[in-house]
């Protein structure tokens, strides 16, 4: 059992939990960051045999999980390994040897029990569909309102009272990946979709373009 917690902020770019006009919430980090850290552990796995490796990325909106799910179509993994990205409703009955739950806030946490983070069957897929080894991306302690993610605080109190846990802050991750904690935000640009636009080659490696109704990513390797 794994606890990763990640960054989010009201008014810094990236780490902004945002809401498309269908009212399903994203944020952009903790998509990029699931993503480098999927291509990182595929590409460890991969280099260890031959032998079907299954990791499953679990998030609770749909924004969240088609964002990494076209993340995911971008690049081409070994042939060992297989992603799949859902919502917490596709991964019901499926089990892979890593999941890895991402519970992204909506731009208000609250303790209203209409949110999906409070509900107990979001909490309770996402982290009983892994065979081997979970991971549990969450927000930081130093997230406004953090303490109103019942169910979630909840799963992190289970997870520390095993034998065998761990718990790492995501910039530290990206240290051990990148060798700098500021990897991503030093290597994204974001801005608002424009009505006519006209995209160059961009000049950081991930490009954001968000509106009401769309968010745009443009890779540069």
């Amino acid at each position: 059992m794994n606890i990763i917690k990640f960054p989010v902020s009201k008014y810094e770019s990236i780490y902004r939990p945002k809401r498309l006009q269908s009212k399903t919430p994203y944020q952009v980090y903790s998509a990029l960051f699931a993503f480098e850290f999927v291509k990182c552990l595929s590409s460890l796995i991969g280099l260890e045999g031959n032998e079907q490796f299954s990791i499953g990325v679990i998030a609770p909106y749909r924004a969240q999980s088609d964002l990494i799910d076209k993340l995911m179509s971008s690049i081409l993994l070994p042939k060992n390994i297989d992603v799949q990205v859902g919502t917490i409703h596709g991964f019901q009955g499926d089990e892979c040897d890593i999941i890895i739950a991402l519970f992204n806030p909506p731009p208000s946490i609250t303790t209203h029990k209409d949110m999906f983070l409070n509900r107990l069957n979001i909490a309770n897929v996402s982290i009983s569909r892994a065979r081997d080894y979970l991971f549990i991306l969450m927000p930081d302690d130093d997230t406004e309102n953090v303490g109103n993610l019942t169910l979630i605080k909840k799963v992190e109190r289970l997870c520390k009272s095993q034998s065998s846990w761990s718990e790492q802050q995501s910039p530290d991750i990206e240290e051990m990946i990148f060798g700098s904690k500021s990897y991503l935000e030093d290597n994204s640009f974001s801005t608002s979709h424009q009505l006519v636009n006209v995209y160059g080659k961009p000049e950081k490696q991930y490009e954001v373009r968000s509106e009401d109704n769309a968010v745009d990513v443009q890779i540069h390797d």
